[in-house]
């Protein structure tokens, strides 16, 4: 039968970790049955890992004075860890210096300096900065002379310090203002004049400008009459050396002759006075212009048409004032069309129209009929005809027709005579038409060409 409460049960005993702690919370740990496969887990107890904490960074809020804080995180989760950073405590930074305005002329003054990175602030001494005195309201002492500087004094713009000094240029030099002429001036040259300095006993001579007396011509030497061409003259002597001048009265009376004139029509009369002795001439007496031109100067014509009258002009031969005066009118300018126009040709006369008209009214003058002559015929193309060859024993011949191109009508026809073939004689003599007239040349040489086709012509003939 069956033992009961026999079963062994299970034995856990080699458990192994799951690896799935964390930093804050315990993992798992699983063993096998050490008889079966079954498997068991629990709770692995204080495996719980714990934060790691590396990698801090500085959280850059240290002050001049404390230290700041660094940041680190967990190398398995995100959580953060935030520690003093030790020695991080920046310090006063000090590095713009403004001057605090309070040296003097003898003594440094001091600058400051506010933190860079909070309000405090450094002051210390700023090296060099005493001022010195400034002197720069000089005022004159008022005792330079005439030849001697004087002194000018000013009082430090900052302290009470006075200094004094020589006033460069502020010698006065001399015055002299009150001229008295010396009395020693002549015609020509100017003299002088001289005057004490109102400050000291110096004087000072020097020319007096514009001081020359001039020539006093006072005393009358002598005079001579003038006439139209010659003034008079008067010499008179300075009164004061022996210079002279001469001076030039008035001219004498002109001997006038007239001469008149006349007026025209556009133009005044006149009467030119000239003077006998020396020529010279004024106009005077002046009338008015006439108005009456006279048209005597040919200038242009031009002739007259069947519709206007012809005109000729004329100039005035006093000034450029015109007249045109009409002619007569003109006859027709006559102008020959011809109309209708039949040419003439060989065989039949030709004929037209001629008209006549004027080209500038354009009237119809007339027109007449006129026939004329027909024309001479066109010579064609020579023709050969009535062809007859040359035998061994008898001549050959043919005729030239000369025909009109136009009409056809026969113009000319000539008869050629060939030599009879069976002829070989080169002899000029022998060769004849055969009716006593003698061949030239070209004849012969046209004869021989015909006997030389008549003999083809009989062996073709033969053959066929």
């Amino acid at each position: 039968r069956e033992d009961d409460e026999s079963a062994l049960g299970h034995s856990f005993t080699n458990y192994v970790s799951d690896g799935n702690a964390t930093c804050l919370d315990n993992g798992t740990e699983t063993a096998k049955c050490d008889r079966c496969d079954v498997k068991k887990t629990r709770e692995d107890d204080e495996s719980a890992l714990g934060h790691n904490f590396q990698n801090y960074v500085s959280d850059g809020n240290a002050t001049c004075t404390e230290d700041g804080t660094k940041t680190g995180t967990c190398t398995r989760c995100s959580t953060t860890d935030t520690v003093t950073e030790e020695n991080s405590k920046l310090g006063h930074s000090f590095t713009n210096y403004v001057s605090d305005g309070n040296a003097t002329c003898l003594e440094d003054g001091t600058k400051t300096a506010t933190c860079t990175r909070c309000i405090a602030t450094d002051t210390v001494t700023e090296e060099n900065s005493k001022l010195g005195h400034s002197f720069t309201s000089y005022v004159s002492n008022n005792d330079a002379t005439c030849l001697d500087n004087g002194t000018e004094t000013a009082k430090c713009d900052r302290c009470d310090v006075k200094d004094t000094r020589e006033d460069d240029e502020s010698a006065l030099g001399h015055s002299f203002t009150n001229y008295v002429s010396d009395g020693n001036a002549t015609c020509l040259a100017n003299g002088t004049e001289t005057a004490k300095c109102d400050r000291c006993d110096a004087k000072d001579t020097r020319e007096d400008n514009e001081s020359a007396l001039g020539h006093d011509f006072s005393v009358t030497v002598g005079s001579t009459a003038g006439d139209c061409q010659t003034l008079g003259t008067t010499t008179f002597r300075c009164s004061r050396c022996t210079e002279t001048k001469v001076v030039e009265g008035s001219i004498g009376m002109h001997d006038y002759d007239a001469v008149v004139t006349a007026p025209t029509c556009a133009q005044q009369g006149y009467t030119t006075y000239t003077c006998s002795i020396c020529s010279a001439s004024y106009v005077d007496d002046y009338t008015d212009a006439t108005g009456e031109h006279k048209f005597n100067v040919f200038v242009s014509s031009t002739a007259g048409t069947c519709l206007e009258v012809g005109t000729t002009i004329y100039k005035c031969e006093n000034c450029d004032a015109t007249n045109v005066v009409d002619g007569a009118i003109g006859g027709h300018t006559i102008t020959v069309e011809k109309i209708n126009v039949i040419e003439a040709t060989c065989t039949v006369n030709g004929e037209y129209d001629r008209v006549e008209f004027c080209s500038v009214c354009n009237t119809n003058l007339g027109t007449k009929h006129i026939i004329t002559n027909m024309a001479d015929h066109i010579s064609g193309e020579v023709v050969v005809e009535n062809e007859k060859p040359a035998t061994a024993t008898e001549n050959g011949s043919y005729e030239e027709v000369i025909c009109c191109e136009d009409c056809g009508k026969e113009l000319s026809r000539k008869t050629i005579v060939t030599p009879a073939t069976g002829s070989d004689s080169d002899d000029d003599s022998d060769l004849n038409t055969g009716s006593g007239i003698k061949l030239s040349w070209w004849e012969r040489f046209i004869a021989w060409l015909y006997k030389i086709f008549a003999t083809i012509k009989q062996l073709f003939t033969g053959m066929g």
